[in-house]
């Protein structure tokens, strides 16, 4: 038995809320070249805050799309999507959530919560073929505030657990991911967390 069905056999859970890439598969990009085109352009829109004053790349987009609103919001998702589009070059499936998705998709909702633009989301996932499993996908390019901001789910993803799932509680929910961001998000919004990995990675 695997991890996760090893978890929610000790907690049970209706709705299970994955992270994307580290997660469901490892997109291959120059995370370096992301750095290099999204830092200066937030930079040059920020009057008060430094990519260096931040624990990584996100961190600092959110504190400048908090400050400055919507012109920045946009900036940043036409760089991400841009980026995505034209640096992909394929990715590393994690078999262990993938095949979990292939298997339970009648025994839980499954969304996805994600700092990736929609794109790049829907590619990957129609490429494993697990796309038609989700119910929801909300990603960097739906919201203002990435992950550890819990905007995503307050706007989105509540809604649809409302849908498919009324009377829902948080503690029928489970966020499942590999990194600090994905640990924040689900303490911010107050459910529960499953590591996939060994240990959470910094964005």
């Amino acid at each position: 038995m695997d991890r996760l069905s090893k978890y929610l056999e000790k907690n049970p859970k209706k709705a299970l809320i994955f992270d994307f890439d580290g997660t469901l598969a490892t997109i291959q990009v120059p995370w370096e070249v992301y750095a290099k085109e999204m830092v200066p352009a937030m930079e040059k829109l920020s009057k008060k805050h430094k990519r260096a004053d931040f624990a990584n790349t996100h961190y600092f987009e959110n504190a400048v799309v908090a400050e400055i609103g919507e012109e920045a919001a946009k900036k940043r998702w036409q760089i991400c999507e841009d980026f995505e589009v034209n640096e992909l070059t394929g990715f590393i499936e994690h078999h262990e959530m993938t095949n979990f998705v292939r298997t339970h998709s009648e025994n839980y909702a499954f969304v996805i919560w994600s700092s990736n633009a929609r794109v790049t989301i829907e590619k990957t996932l129609k490429e494993l073929d697990i796309f038609q499993h989700f119910s929801l996908l909300v990603t960097k390019t739906d919201v203002w505030m990435t992950k550890p901001n819990p905007e995503g789910f307050n706007l989105f993803i509540k809604q649809e657990l409302d849908t498919l799932l009324p009377g829902w509680e948080l503690e029928d929910v489970l966020m499942i991911g590999d990194s600090l961001s994905d640990s924040g998000a689900a303490k911010a919004v107050g459910m529960d967390f499953f590591q996939c990995t060994e240990s959470a990675e910094e964005d």
